[in-house]
């Protein structure tokens, strides 16, 4: 059976990179291990696709990004670590399907490529991206295709979601949808984007909306408080659900911590598909 068959929640901090977070890797072990085990769960599946979203890659208020490079490349160079390379096959027969189906459903999208964006040039593969991957794609390596988020509203990126699944359900390939993104980035004073004590409020609200399996309920999230958290997962979470709403899934909580002021989230959703 095809489609949208798992759904991964993943962070993106370069530091769980081991090459660049060196002897700080021991302070996130939970979310390496439970990357692992993730990426030991591709292996098995195999999926012939995966669709990455990121908040880091080219962001248009009014459209969704869908990167049309062939091949896909990135590195570390941002962090210190330039030979870490990476280059992916992209689905591009996928893109333009998935472009053209979006027009027809009056959401627009914007192909995207490592030489130009409509504000300029692009640099490649983002650490939104890269980072999962690193552990997702280190033992089975499928096309990948790299989405963002836009500053439409949250029911159009759970329309983006559902028009992802239905075009993959049309193609009958099996495909991981992986939403990366970081929860609160002020979890504790000195954190990345200073202190709130909502940050802690909102990612115990997350890990509890996903210890329960209701994902319909991001969309109705208090806006106070998201703007409080200084979050940048929160659109790729509503975009996996829009993925999977149509469909009987069950959430599984692999991990959470925030040693660094930024809350990693991992964990994965199961559809009742079989992978046997």
């Amino acid at each position: 059976m095809g489609g949208i068959i798992r759904g991964i929640i993943a962070p993106h901090p370069p530091i769980i990179v081991p090459e660049i977070g060196r002897g700080e890797i021991s302070k996130v072990r939970k979310t390496i291990d439970s990357l692992n085990l993730l990426a030991e769960e591709v292996q098995r599946i195999k999926p012939e696709l995966m669709i990455v979203i990121s908040p880091h890659s080219p962001f248009f208020y009014d459209s969704i990004a869908i990167n049309n490079d062939q091949p896909l490349y990135g590195d570390f160079s941002a962090f210190g670590a330039s030979h870490l390379e990476f280059r992916f096959d992209n689905d591009l027969s996928f893109v333009e399907e998935v472009t053209n189906a979006a027009r027809t459903h009056h959401l627009e999208v914007t192909p995207f490529t490592s030489r130009r964006t409509t504000f300029g040039r692009y640099g490649g593969l983002d650490h939104g991206v890269l980072v999962p991957l690193y552990y997702l794609a280190r033992n089975y390596r499928s096309k990948i295709v790299n989405v963002s988020i836009s500053g439409l509203d949250y029911k159009s990126h759970q329309k983006w979601g559902s028009l992802l699944d239905e075009v993959v359900e049309k193609r009958g390939e099996r495909t991981i949808f992986v939403a990366s993104g970081d929860l609160s980035h002020r979890l504790i004073p000195g954190a990345p984007a200073g202190y709130s004590p909502r940050g802690r409020e909102f990612d115990e609200k997350i890990v509890e909306i996903v210890r329960s399996g209701d994902l319909a309920s991001l969309t109705t999230l208090d806006a106070d408080l998201i703007e409080s958290a200084g979050e940048c997962g929160l659109r790729p979470l509503i975009t996996l659900h829009g993925c999977l709403d149509r469909k009987n899934y069950q959430c599984e909580f692999l991990s959470y911590e925030g040693p660094f002021g930024v809350g990693y989230l991992v964990a994965q959703v199961n559809t009742t598909t079989s992978f046997t």
